[in-house]
């Protein structure tokens, strides 16, 4: 089974700038779905619990977004227009605060030059049931289940170093997954 939806992300390369993030339908229509603009890291994520479909798939959205000095880690659903390819943003089904605050002294690593420069600010990991949102400058990985439907948090550690890249794949464990950076 294929999505029906990509995802692209575009920034500035300029030290702080937002990131745009635009989902694109893929059934012929070329509909843009804009997403908010105070995102800072942004995945599709097909959960296992979806209904198998033989072709295709409607993803989810993950993001992680800027709120007030806030970092919220969000699921919600993508809707197609009931097949009229009008593609749109749903209800949210779960949303977190990333607790960032609760480090005895919350370091900040400087990216390394890197031809794309550092955006985005987070990174979001998606595989089976599991959801990783990383913070790349603060280096911090949150890891949340979402195989009920709720993100229920499984871990968080500090890598004490700029994350420059990371990716999830299937566990040696029944129903696990590893984190690779």
């Amino acid at each position: 089974a294929r999505s029906t939806v990509a995802l692209v992300t575009a920034s500035s390369v300029a030290s702080g700038s937002p990131v745009e993030a635009y989902c694109i339908s893929l059934d012929g229509q070329n509909t843009i779905l804009p997403i908010s603009h105070n995102i800072m890291g942004t995945a599709l994520y097909h959960p296992l619990s979806s209904v198998p479909s033989p072709t295709h798939f409607l993803p989810l959205l993950v993001t992680v977004v800027d709120e007030q000095s806030q970092f919220i880690l969000c699921v919600e659903c993508l809707t197609d227009g009931d097949g009229n390819s009008c593609l749109g943003q749903g209800n949210i089904l779960a949303s977190v605060v990333l607790d960032i605050n609760d480090e005895d002294s919350v370091e900040s690593f400087e990216p390394p030059p890197m031809s794309m420069g550092s955006s985005p600010e987070a990174l979001c990991c998606c595989r089976d049931g599991f959801i990783v949102a990383i913070i790349r400058r603060l280096s911090l990985v949150f890891v949340y289940d979402f195989s009920n439907g709720d993100l229920a948090h499984v871990g968080k550690c500090r890598l004490n170093q700029y994350i420059v890249d990371a990716a999830i794949r299937e566990g040696d464990a029944h129903n696990g997954a590893d984190f690779v950076e």
